[in-house]
């Protein structure tokens, strides 16, 4: 779950992997707080998403919206064996922005209020970015041929 969390926020690999790790570090440390043993999972996937964010506002570093290819540059299309991996991989390709409220409004579940505040933007900011990181999840996913 924490692996899975981390990719879609990250979008590569080691990235990933560096997440995780800094993330599974903060709960060890944080143990003691945790009131719940049964909330264990909502509360590690908070720590990543917190992790992510704060790994991506460090790295200040967001991809142009032009020549964005939903493909691995280092794999063909045909490596592709499920839509579930055309989508993760689309996600990736999004601009760091987009992703991060794509991931934060539909995937856990933030409201634009939270998402502001977290990201230290505007609500209307956060509204502007999840609509053309839609968008541009459609466009993506039309060329690879997955259409809703």
């Amino acid at each position: 779950m924490v692996m899975a969390v981390a990719m879609r926020y990250m979008g590569t690999y080691p990235d990933a992997c560096d997440v995780a790790q800094e993330a599974f570090i903060r709960a060890f440390q944080r143990l003691s707080e945790l009131r719940d043993v049964e909330g264990f999972p909502a509360w590690l996937r908070k720590i990543t998403v917190n992790v992510a964010i704060d790994a991506l506002r460090a790295r200040r570093r967001f991809q142009p919206l032009d020549a964005v290819d939903c493909r691995p540059a280092s794999s063909a299309a045909d490596e592709f064996h499920s839509d579930a991996e055309a989508i993760l991989a689309c996600m990736a390709a999004l601009p760091e922005g987009y992703r991060l409220v794509l991931n934060l409004y539909d995937v856990e579940g933030y409201s634009h209020r939270e998402i502001a505040e977290k990201l230290g933007i505007s609500e209307g900011t956060s509204r502007s970015q999840l609509a053309k990181a839609r968008r541009m999840m459609q466009q993506l996913l039309k060329q690879r041929g997955i259409e809703r």
